[in-house]
Parts: C-alpha cells; structure tokens; sequence
C-alpha cells in the first residue's frame, strides 16, 4: 500500500488548487494512476469529489485519462507543470504591460478629473506607498533613490529584488541616519549582493525615486504623522532631480559586499610596500561609514560587535594609515584612493 502525503505544501495555490486537490495530485505522483473510486478510498472522499479532482488536473492538463481503463494517469510534472509556469509567465506579462493603462483610471477616479498633469500632490502613507509601488513594478532600466528615515514605505520591500533581477541598475545614495534602524545595513549588504550600486553621505536632502529619468517622486516633508510627496514627469523638473542624485552620487561614499569568508586578503601589486596595500572589502565598508558620519553605536550594532571591538578596529585601520585621528586617517584613505 502507498503511504500517501498527509500535508500540502501550498505553492499549487497559484494555480487554482486547493490544499486538498494537492494531495490528489500528490498522490496520483506516487502510485502512478487511479480511478475515481480508488481516488476517493485512498483521499477519503466521496466519489463525486473525487470525480470532480480529477476534472480539474485533467483540465490543468496535470493528469490524463488512461485509454481503455476508468484510471488516470499523472503526468511527468516536468513538462506538465513547465508549460503551466510558462503560460503563467506570459499571462503575467501581458498584465504586466496593461499596469500603465489601469494606473491611469486608477489616478483619475481618485483626482476626480480626466484632465491630464505632468505634476501632482500625494499626501498620506497609502496614496505616498502606491506611488512607490507604481515606480518598482513599471521601472524599466534605471532606478535612482535617496534613501532616509523617517519611512512611508517599509525599507525591506521586495521590489527592488523583483526588479534587479528583470535586468534593472538600481542606484542608492543612503544618508547616516538610514542605519539608525536596526538590520538596516544588513539588509543593504544583501541587496548589494543582489546587484544594488549602494553610496553613503551624511544626510540626503529630501526622500526621492526617479525611475527611467521619466518620472521621479520626492518628499515635500519629512512628517512622519502627514507625509506629502511630489510626482512629476514634467521634463526639467525630472532633469533637474537627476541632476541633484547624481552630485550627491559623486561625494558619497561607496558601499561594497564584503569579502566572503575564507576568501584571501588582498595582496598588494607589484612594486608596492606592504604600506600601499589595497584596503580589505571590511576596512572599506568601515571608512565608508565613518566617512558618512554614521555612528560608533549604529556602526557596532549592524557589524554584530561591541563598540570596544569596534574602537581596537578602528585603531587597527589607523595604524595600517599611520594616522593618529579620525580627520587624518580620512584624509589618508582618500590620499591612497581607499576611498
């Protein structure tokens, strides 16, 4: 007798099945074929539910009826459910290029007018994250971003991941202040990994997102209780955002992922002292922050460390510069091009 599953797994939800039907299908994977009746005995079910799985995989094209039999056969899951992910995937972008269109009737409804505007006013948190989420989904090649606290729109969003990986160059400049919350920096290790071209600076002027250097938007306040936030596709407004990002971009420092453990430590290139080595990926990162103002405890927090452990490092860093300050081992790194 074959043991059939007692658990759905749930990811057959996108096609429609309930917990139940998965287990039928399952089930069918393991013993080859059934008829209703056995269906229904090893499911205990009645046979009309069971007859009525069996019409919804066969429609799905997940099993087959067997010629000359009352049974139905599974079908090898890897071409059955590859054709049902790949007629999923062009329905999906079919979607995908109506979203423009339906964004549309979507801002008009709520302004209340059919009159077209290259600028508008957002306020609140729900109508400041729909726009947000507007610029993720239809982005298309380039994505620019200050990032700052205080957030409308949480900072561990999927949409960049969604986006980088259709091919997307995201660029993000984040003020000291973003690191302030706690996993902050973490999480932008990861998204580095992912293929974020991430910079640190100081303080970043304003919230902004700029997708295709089309259409941009940007805080007008930094009120948490009453955001407001501009769209705009008027051409030099746009122009001129991009302008700003882009010279912040320039004096900020960047942030790149860390050596991988095990890895070698860099070795210096030839004809140079063990003084002008090339700085490891760790004393980077570690200029960058400091370089940005970011703060000793943030600092030790996100590197899991305590902040004595954190000072003996940075005394390390100082005495690899021959620096006795912070001011001096800045002016140090930039002088070696470490920064």
């Amino acid at each position: 007798m074959v043991r059939r599953a007692n658990t759905a797994s749930g990811l057959f939800a996108v096609l429609g099945l309930e917990p139940a039907q998965e287990l039928a299908y399952r089930h069918l994977l393991s013993v080859g074929s059934a008829s209703v009746g056995q269906l229904a005995a090893a499911m205990e079910v009645d046979q009309p539910v069971a007859a009525a799985w069996l019409a919804r995989l066969e429609n799905l094209g997940l099993v087959l009826p067997v010629d000359g039999t009352a049974g139905f056969a599974a079908v090898d899951p890897r071409s059955a459910l590859r054709a049902l992910t790949d007629g999923h995937t062009m329905h999906l972008n079919r979607l995908r290029e109506h979203i423009p269109e339906l964004a549309t009737v979507f801002e008009d409804a709520r302004r209340g007018s059919d009159a077209p505007t290259l600028t508008r006013l957002v306020s609140g948190h729900s109508d400041i994250a729909d726009w947000y989420g507007r610029l993720g989904h239809e982005v298309e090649g380039e994505f620019l971003a200050f990032d700052r606290p205080p957030y409308v729109v949480t900072p561990t969003d999927s949409l960049e991941d969604l986006a980088i990986s259709r091919g997307v160059v995201w660029r993000s400049v984040y003020g000291a202040a973003s690191f302030d919350l706690p996993g902050r920096l973490d999480r932008v290790r990861r998204d580095i990994a992912m293929g974020e071209r991430a910079r640190v600076t100081a303080t970043v002027p304003v919230k902004l997102a700029i997708i295709d250097r089309r259409l941009a938007l940007v805080s007008l306040n930094l009120s948490e209780e009453a955001p407001e936030a501009l769209v705009t596709a008027s051409p030099p407004l746009v122009e001129a955002l991009c302008l700003m990002f882009e010279s912040y971009w320039e004096g900020a420092q960047p942030l790149r992922q860390w050596r991988s453990e095990g890895a070698p430590e860099p070795r210096p290139a030839s004809g140079r002292s063990r003084g002008d080595r090339d700085p490891t990926a760790e004393e980077r990162e570690l200029l960058a922050l400091l370089t940005a103002e970011v703060k000793d405890d943030v600092i030790a927090r996100e590197l899991g460390i305590s902040v004595r452990t954190l000072g003996r490092r940075l005394r390390d860093l100082m005495d690899a510069l021959g620096a006795t300050s912070r001011f001096r081992a800045g002016a140090e790194a930039a002088r070696r091009g470490w920064i």
